[in-house]
């Protein structure tokens, strides 16, 4: 397991990599993995991300986090290069064609071929940057990456904004899918989502789909699903066993 350690606000903290399948219903067929940080404390044990992953996305340490990650990736890849592993942009990154120019080279360095690595950005924090960012993410597209919009719906991107943005998936936020088997107002707006406003052809991804009843509901939307009833996030060790490599 890699580890590295990261200082915030005077505190040594550990972190390592999980990494999330995104699978069918079935949860047996997996179409990549998503690198995410996790955080363990002095007494080995590991700590709840959700605070220290805040904190990394408002503060410089985001890009180290992703540094972290992408690395990781790399490392996997070189190991076996039929998988398609994903990682988070960090927001402060996003439009940053320099960032995007030193991640394909990095690719090119280690013999890996960019088409085996999806770039998530969050529609959570990068608001107006997003609507302006097709150059980005068309340069992005040309080296060969796949690009993937978390956390979708949630924030206040335009129905023509979305459409003229090049994203190969479109991952409906967690806040939205849990639990949508009892609310109908989340039914509405998933339905909504999928039939007016994520144009015709892009991959469509539910996360936190844990329980039974929205599961069932889901599979009437025909999207692929992310969360814990299916599979668990993986260690690196986990991934490598799965992966036979």
């Amino acid at each position: 397991m890699k580890i590295t350690t990261l200082e915030i606000s005077d505190k040594k903290i550990l972190m390592t990599a999980e990494f999330r399948p995104i699978a069918d219903f079935s949860g047996k067929n997996i179409s990549r993995y998503h690198a995410a940080a996790r955080f363990i404390n002095a007494d080995n044990f590991l700590d709840s991300p959700e605070p220290l992953i805040d904190l990394c996305e408002e503060t410089e340490f985001s890009n180290n986090v992703a540094d972290f990650l992408f690395d990781t990736i790399c490392n996997l890849l070189k190991k076996k290069e039929q998988l398609t592993l994903a990682f988070s942009l960090p927001y402060q990154r996003l439009n940053d064609m320099d960032y995007l120019t030193t991640l394909y080279h990095q690719c090119l360095q280690n013999d890996i071929q960019p088409q085996h690595i999806e770039i998530a950005i969050s529609e959570k924090f990068s608001g107006d940057k997003l609507i302006n960012s097709q150059p980005f993410l068309n340069k992005a597209k040309e080296y060969g990456f796949i690009l993937s919009l978390d956390n979708f719906g949630i924030g206040d991107l335009q129905i023509n904004g979305l459409h003229s943005l090049p994203f190969d998936s479109i991952k409906i936020d967690r806040a939205i899918i849990h639990g949508i088997s009892t609310d109908k107002m989340k039914q509405s707006t998933l339905q909504r989502l999928i039939s007016d406003v994520i144009p015709t052809g892009i991959e469509v991804i539910c996360d936190g789909a844990e329980r039974t009843s929205d599961l069932a509901l889901l599979k009437r939307f025909h999207a692929d699903i992310k969360g814990y009833m299916l599979r668990r996030p993986l260690t690196c060790a986990q991934l490598q066993l799965l992966e036979d490599f």
